[in-house]
C-alpha cells in the first residue's frame, strides 16, 4: 500500500496553526473555532524540496524582535511552557489519530473492489463482488490483508508521531516571540494566571492574529524538510513491518480449486486472471523499483 504523505502533512499543519488558537478561544470564551488548511507536500523531502522550503521561509520573514519585546520574550516563553509543554505536539497527533485519522483510515481496513481489482490485473467496473466475497478474494490472494492493513496503521502513526516530534521545537519557538510581539507586559502576566481577567480574553481575541503571523509559517516551513524527512523512510518502515507475513500470492500459488472459486468469484476466465495478476505482479514490481529510485 502507498501512504499518503501528504495527508499525513496536513494534518501536522492542522494542529500547528489550529490547535492553539482553538485552546485559547476555548478557554476565554467557552468556545472553539479553528480554521486551517495545506497544499500537498513532496512525498519525500530531497534537496530540491528543502531549496523550495527556503525560499517560502523567506517569504514570511519576520523582523526581529525589539529590545522592549525581547525583554518580554523570558515571560512569554513561560507561558508557551504551560500551554504547550514538550511533547505535547505528539500527544496531540495521538488524539488526532486516535479521534479523526484513524478511523478515516479504518475505512480502508475492509476489502475494498479497487485493491481486488488492482491485484488481479482489472478494471475496477470490471468485477462486482459483496463484501463477503470480496473479502474471500482477497484472501484468496493474500491471505495476510487484515493483519497487513493493521500493521500499516500502526506503522503510520508511529511515523505521524515522529513527524510532530521534530516540528514542535521550531512552533514552540516562534509562538513564545509572537506573544511577546502581541502582548504588553501586563497582559502576558495576566495571561500566565490562566486566562482569568480581561487580557485572557484579549489574548483569545488576539490568538486568530496571531496565527496568521508569519513567523508561524516560517516557522513551520524551516521545520517541513525535518518533518518529511523523519517520513521518507515511512514507506520501507512499512515494508520492514510486515517483511515476515507471505508475500501477496500469484497465479501460480493457487490450487486449482482456488483458481477455480476466483474465477468463480470474479466473472473471469482463468486465462484473464492469470494475464492479470502477472500485469498486476509487474506493476508492483515497478513501483517497488520506483520507489527505490526516488530514495
Amino acid at each position: 500500500m502507498k501512504i499518503c504523505k501528504t495527508f499525513v502533512g496536513a494534518a501536522a499543519a492542522a494542529l500547528a496553526f489550529g490547535a492553539l488558537p482553538a485552546l485559547a478561544q476555548d478557554a476565554a470564551e467557552d468556545a472553539v473555532v479553528a480554521d486551517a488548511s495545506a497544499d500537498a507536500e513532496p512525498e519525500s523531502a530531497t534537496p530540491d524540496d528543502a531549496a523550495m522550503m527556503a525560499v517560502l521561509s523567506s517569504m514570511f520573514a519576520a523582523e526581529p524582535l525589539t529590545e522592549e519585546q525581547e525583554k518580554r520574550l523570558p515571560l512569554a516563553k513561560k507561558i508557551v511552557d504551560k500551554m504547550v509543554p514538550p511533547g505535547t505536539y505528539g500527544e496531540m497527533m495521538g488524539s488526532m489519530f486516535n479521534k479523526i485519522i484513524g478511523p478515516m483510515m479504518s475505512k480502508f481496513e475492509d476489502a475494498s473492489p479497487a485493491e481486488v481489482a488492482k491485484q488481479i490485473g482489472v478494471e475496477e467496473g470490471e468485477i462486482d463482488l459483496d463484501p463477503e466475497q470480496l473479502a474471500e478474494v482477497s484472501a484468496l490472494l493474500d491471505p495476510a490483508w487484515q493483519e497487513r492493513r493493521k500493521l500499516e496503521m500502526t506503522t503510520v502513526q508511529g511515523a505521524m508521531g515522529k513527524m510532530m516530534t521534530a516540528m514542535e521545537p521550531g512552533v514552540r519557538a516562534a509562538l513564545s516571540e509572537a506573544y511577546a510581539v502581541y502582548f504588553d507586559q501586563k497582559e502576558l502576566t495576566d495571561i500566565d494566571a490562566f486566562f482569568s481577567t480581561d487580557s485572557g480574553v484579549a489574548f483569545a481575541r488576539k490568538s486568530f492574529t496571531m496565527s496568521s503571523d508569519p513567523r508561524f509559517i516560517a516557522a513551520t516551513m524551516k521545520a517541513l524538510p525535518d518533518a518529511m524527512g523523519a517520513l521518507s523512510d515511512m514507506e520501507e518502515e512499512v515494508k520492514t513491518a510486515t517483511a515476515a507475513l507471505p508475500p501477496l500470492r500469484g497465479w501460480a500459488d493457487l490450487s486449482g480449486e482456488q483458481r477455480a472459486r476466483l474465477s468463480e468469484l470474479t466473472g473471469l476466465s482463468a486465462q484473464q486472471l492469470e494475464d492479470g495478476m502477472a500485469s498486476a505482479a509487474d506493476a508492483r514490481a515497478t513501483d517497488a523499483i520506483e520507489g527505490s529510485d526516488e530514495d
